[in-house]
C-alpha cells in the first residue's frame, strides 16, 4: 500500500506541528535555563518520515512481564527495522509502497515509542488510511 511520508502532523487546532530540537551552544551542548530546564527551538514541520525514521533508528524497549526488566527488541525485529530504514532513507519521493508486514511493524513500534494518543492516532491513520475507523 502506498503511504505518504510527507504527511504533516497537526495540532488539535489544525496547525502543523513543528519539530522541537534541543537548543545547543557553540560546543554543541544543550542549553538549560536558570531553573535547569532544557531549552528547545522549533525547526521544520513534523512529518511521518521523521517519526518513522526516529522509531526505526531507535526502537522502543520491551518490558518483560515477569521481571519488569527492559529488554531490546528481538534480532528479527532489529533486522526488519534496519531493512525498512534503508528502504525509507533511499527513497526520496514522498509516496512509498509498504508491505502489510512493514505497516504492522511500524504501527506497533510507533504505538510503543510515543506516549501521545494524538501522535499515535495520526501516525496509524497515515500509515494505513484504509483501515476501519472504530
Amino acid at each position: 500500500m502506498q503511504v505518504d511520508l510527507n504527511y504533516k502532523f497537526l495540532t488539535m487546532k489544525g496547525k502543523v506541528v513543528k519539530e522541537k530540537a534541543p537548543l545547543l551552544d557553540e560546543n554543541e551542548n544543550q542549553i538549560f535555563n536558570e531553573f535547569g530546564a532544557p531549552q528547545f527551538e522549533l525547526k521544520g514541520d513534523m512529518t511521518l518520515r521523521k517519526i518513522v525514521v526516529e522509531t526505526l533508528f531507535n526502537p522502543p524497549l520491551n518490558r518483560d512481564p515477569r521481571t519488569s526488566q527492559l529488554t531490546q527488541i528481538s534480532d528479527g525485529k532489529k533486522k526488519a527495522c534496519y531493512t525498512l530504514l534503508n528502504k525509507i532513507l533511499n527513497h526520496k519521493d514522498g509516496l512509498i509502497d509498504f508491505e502489510a508486514e512493514e505497516q504492522t511493524l511500524l504501527k506497533d513500534l510507533i504505538t510503543k515509542k510515543y506516549n501521545s494518543p494524538w501522535t499515535v492516532g495520526q501516525a496509524r491513520e497515515a500509515l494505513d488510511p484504509t483501515a476501519d475507523k472504530k
